[in-house]
């Protein structure tokens, strides 16, 4: 798939929601198109995510960048958002089923905790990393970093992709909280 697509496109789904938020998504993309082989849709919803996480988090009116290089075999895609940031103690928890910031908890932004946790698994099953950096009261920014990635060709001209659904693999939630 082309990568620079697909984050085109998931840049125009978020235009309305910016919009009601006064939110304006700044890109900085790599030149020219990059293909990997991977499971589209699972990366729209990482990247969906982390999005809407940048849009929920931020004040309204503040401006999101998403920035999207290439180097060498790497694509390295960071989304920076501004203001609210997190406190250290949260940071390590992050990525943990269900958790979400006390203050978050408390205020009236929804979510459920489960999307940077999916994002994580999703990142990894791609043989990639997810980071975050962050500092209270001033903004994050969510890194992914997916190897593989290439500038020559496209898929149809280099083949079926190779890439293993590995969704699968995923534990169940049900299991995991201890419902089933």
């Amino acid at each position: 798939m082309n990568l620079k697509v697909l984050i085109e496109e998931v840049a125009i789904s978020f235009e309305p929601i910016l919009a009601d938020r006064q939110q304006t998504l700044s890109l900085d993309l790599h030149e020219g198109p990059a293909w990997l082989e991977a499971d589209r849709g699972r990366l729209i919803q990482v990247l969906s995510n982390i999005v809407s996480n940048a849009s929920k988090y931020s004040e309204p009116g503040t401006d999101i960048n998403l920035r999207w290089v290439v180097d060498g075999g790497d694509m390295k895609l960071s989304v920076v958002d501004r203001r609210r940031g997190m406190k250290p103690e949260d940071l390590s928890r992050l990525f943990t089923l269900f958790f979400r910031a006390p203050e978050v908890e408390l205020s009236s932004t929804p979510g459920t905790g489960v999307g940077l946790y999916m994002s994580r698994k999703i990142v990894e099953m791609h043989g990639g990393e997810i980071n975050v950096d962050s500092a209270y009261g001033v903004g994050t920014t969510v890194s992914v970093c997916l190897h593989g990635v290439t500038t020559i060709g496209n898929a149809e001209e280099r083949g079926q992709p190779r890439f293993r659904n590995r969704l699968n693999d995923l534990p169940d939630v049900e299991k995991v909280v201890g419902l089933g």
